[in-house]
This record gives structure tokens, C-alpha cells and sequence, in this order.
């Protein structure tokens, strides 16, 4: 926070694109919740107050564009919670997964994050947005293990304890910035 308030502070004309990566983990509700135990809490609370200040800021720039993003996948990407599920399902081990079984979408594609850059970079007019990313299509763990493998998944075994990431509205950013972005399966694949 303090090194984007320095630059904030250098700032002489006024800049055409600025991109802030910030966090998905802040559409969950209980992060501003004083009482509530949160791994991480003043990291996410770092990205929050980043963004007011960049949106208080944004006649500095021609076009700010902040982008919520979850679990990011492509080369380089070594290791999440959701990429060990699915090696531990291709090597036959357990695997754990929420019991909510509820859907979501909450990882993205390093691709499409270059794309949306691209695209915002080409644009011509002024704006300032806070976007959500994400895969265009949603799914539960259990489908998507099963659409990974095209077989019944045996040996899974459920847990309250783990809960699924909630869904993110990523059709605003597919059209203001006409981008596709990629589907689970696609996203999954690159890191199997």
C-alpha cells in the first residue's frame, strides 16, 4: 500500500491505462467483519483500501482498471488448493472436497488476464471500472473432476470444513471489453 501511495504521489501527467490486480476474496462478506478469523485478513484489507484509493485517485488516469482475480493457472503456476485436488485425482489418492458441492468459477486463465489487458490498452476512451474474473462457466468440484476424467470418481471423500469460492459475475467484463473468457475445463487442463 505504501509503495502505490509513493507512485501515486509521482504521478505528473496524467497516465492512459493503469491495471491493478486485487483480489476475488473480497466479494466474501465476512472480510470486513471485525470479529471474524480470517487467514491473510490485512492482506485482503490492504487490496480493498488500494482500490478506494486508486478510484479516488482515478483522474490521474485515462482508463483505471481494477481487476478482482482468483486462483490464477497458467505456465509458472506451480501449486494451488485446487490443482493439488486434481493431481491427487489423477494419481488415484484421496481427494477432499467441499460437501456444499455448491458451483463456481472462481479461477482464470493468465491468458485472458493478458487479454484483458490488451483490450483495455487498445481502448480509446476514458473510464474507471472494478471488474471480476473468472472462468465463463460454472460447475460443482465433483463434475469437474468428473469431466476431467470421463470416468465415475471413486475414493473422494467429503469435509465441512472446506467450502467452496463463491461465484463471480464475470459477464460485465466479457462485454465491456468483448473478451471471451476461457471455460473450466480448458483452464483446469493447462496445469495436469
Amino acid at each position: 500500500m505504501a509503495t502505490l501511495l509513493k507512485y501515486l504521489s509521482h504521478i505528473k501527467e496524467k497516465i492512459d491505462s493503469f491495471i491493478y490486480f486485487s483480489t476475488s476474496k473480497l466479494n466474501e462478506e465476512n472480510i470486513l467483519e471485525p470479529d471474524k478469523h480470517i487467514s491473510n485478513k490485512y492482506y485482503y484489507l490492504s487490496k480493498l483500501l488500494a482500490e478506494n484509493v486508486l478510484f479516488d485517485k482515478s483522474y490521474l488516469f485515462n482508463k483505471l482498471l481494477i481487476l478482482r482475480c482468483p486462483t490464477i493457472f497458467g505456465k509458472g503456476k506451480k501449486k494451488s488448493n485446487l490443482t493439488n485436488l486434481l493431481r491427487c485425482y489423477m494419481n488415484k489418492q484421496p481427494v477432499i472436497i467441499p460437501r456444499d458441492q455448491k458451483l463456481f468459477n472462481a479461477c482464470t486463465s493468465v491468458t485472458d488476464l493478458f487479454l484483458i489487458c490488451q483490450k483495455t490498452i487498445n481502448r480509446s476512451d476514458s473510464w474507471a471500472k472494478i471488474f471480476e474474473v473468472g472462468s465463463s462457466n460454472k460447475t460443482s468440484i465433483y463434475c469437474l473432476l468428473q469431466q476431467i476424467n470421463k470416468k465415475n470418481v471413486t475414493n473422494i471423500r467429503l469435509s465441512k470444513a472446506l467450502k467452496t469460492a463463491k461465484l463471480l459475475k464475470t459477464k460485465k467484463i466479457s462485454s465491456f471489453l468483448n473478451v471471451g473468457l476461457s471455460p473450466l475445463d480448458k483452464i483446469i487442463r493447462c496445469k495436469i
